[in-house]
């Protein structure tokens, strides 16, 4: 069932307060209960839209660590030793851009539609799907709002990641870049690629 979220306002070093999300326990216990059983779909979700990178695009890189049960450091550098540099040869413009109002922004049932593509997710709303359930699930935590991920909770980061790792597999085709969660540092020729990207 769908409940209410606690708001909590905490100040950025630039003086502009940010709203935190506290969801109400059981919503958000159900949440992470459901993560946890769709745990090995999802890695099939994130394998499918990273194999074949030339690096990893997500510098959040969700994965299992060893030793930690973390699944993600804000700033991955390991395993791929900083892309950056590599895209910076060659590139005569860096780009730097963001998502306005990233999770805010985040749509509930864009889940599925990462997963399995808008017009197979419209036609099978089936519960028993997982990522319906992951749909239905996150709407819970935001008393069955469709609109936004709450800032704060960790599962937020997760699902976002499961929107925007279906988004890199297709601006990848066609930029240089790496992605800070919805920061974004393109490598490109000239202002007007600035302007596209």
């Amino acid at each position: 069932d769908s409940t209410d979220y606690i708001t909590y306002e905490s100040m950025r070093n630039t003086n502009v307060p940010r709203l935190l999300g506290i969801p109400n326990p059981i919503s958000y216990a159900m949440l992470c209960i459901s993560l946890r059983k769709h745990w090995k779909q999802i890695q099939n979700h994130f394998e499918h839209h990273t194999k074949g990178q030339k690096h990893k695009i997500s510098r959040l890189h969700i994965r299992k660590m060893k030793n930690t049960n973390v699944l993600f450091e804000m700033n991955y550098k390991g395993g791929d030793n900083d892309p950056e540099l590599d895209l910076l040869f060659g590139a005569r413009y860096i780009v730097r851009a963001d998502i306005s109002k990233c999770f805010p922004s985040m749509y509930s049932h864009a889940l599925p539609w990462a997963i399995v593509g808008k017009q197979i997710a419209k036609n099978n709303r089936s519960p028993e799907e997982y990522y319906n359930d992951l749909d239905l699930r996150t709407r819970n935590i935001k008393d069955g709002e469709t609109n936004g991920f709450l800032i704060g909770p960790h599962s937020s980061n997760l699902l976002s990641e499961i929107i925007l790792v279906a988004v890199d597999s297709k601006l990848s085709k066609k930029w240089k870049y790496v992605r800070h969660i919805d920061d974004y540092i393109a490598y490109v020729q000239n202002p007007k690629e600035a302007e596209q990207f």
